[in-house]
């Protein structure tokens, strides 16, 4: 009787293509994670400096509401009476809408029938941090302000690209006369 001899399942040659199989899934798995880690770090680099540039607009527009607190607080203690108090601030910054900061725009924006006193601080080249300030005449020991608009604001236009770019077949593909359009 002849004994039937087994075959290993495993010979030379299929490992080593499992171990090439195995060793290039690595590699691509590693530049992938490489790509990704790069990108998170583009990301948090970018959100980083945007949420530096907005807590520095965020200081100056504080720093600006103070020297308007110290403005008010001396106008208030210069005059006597609602009706002067408010004739005067509005001599004040009316001046101060007429002048011109470094960046060509007025400083203040007054509304004498609401009250309120608004500015802009620079946040990036397409926005700033918007700021209204309602004044009202304070008691004894009561604050000469409320603070009605703190947002950011989009200065430039957006404009959206609508382009699609769309394969057009025009003649046959023997020709050689495909056009792309836009």
């Amino acid at each position: 009787m002849k004994k039937k001899t087994s075959r290993p399942l495993l010979t030379a040659g299929t490992s080593t293509l499992l171990l090439i199989f195995l060793s290039l899934c690595l590699l691509t798995f590693a530049v992938l994670s490489l790509l990704s880690a790069r990108a998170d770090r583009n990301l948090s680099r970018k959100t980083a400096d945007r949420t530096t540039a907005y807590y520095e607009a965020c200081n100056q527009a504080e720093n600006r509401i103070g020297e308007i607190g110290g403005i008010l607080e001396k106008i208030w203690k210069n005059t006597e009476g609602e009706e002067m108090y408010f004739q005067e601030i509005e001599i004040h910054f009316e001046d101060a809408e007429n002048s011109e900061s470094e960046t060509g725009n007025s400083i203040y924006s007054w509304d004498s029938a609401s009250r309120t006193l608004s500015f802009s601080v620079p946040l990036a080249d397409t926005q700033v941090l918007a700021v209204s300030l309602t004044l009202r005449y304070p008691e004894e020991g009561g604050t000469f302000y409320t603070v009605t608009t703190w947002k950011t604001v989009n200065t430039a236009d957006w404009t959206p690209d609508t382009r699609q770019n769309v394969y057009v077949q025009t003649e046959t593909a023997e020709k050689g006369t495909d056009k792309t359009y836009e």
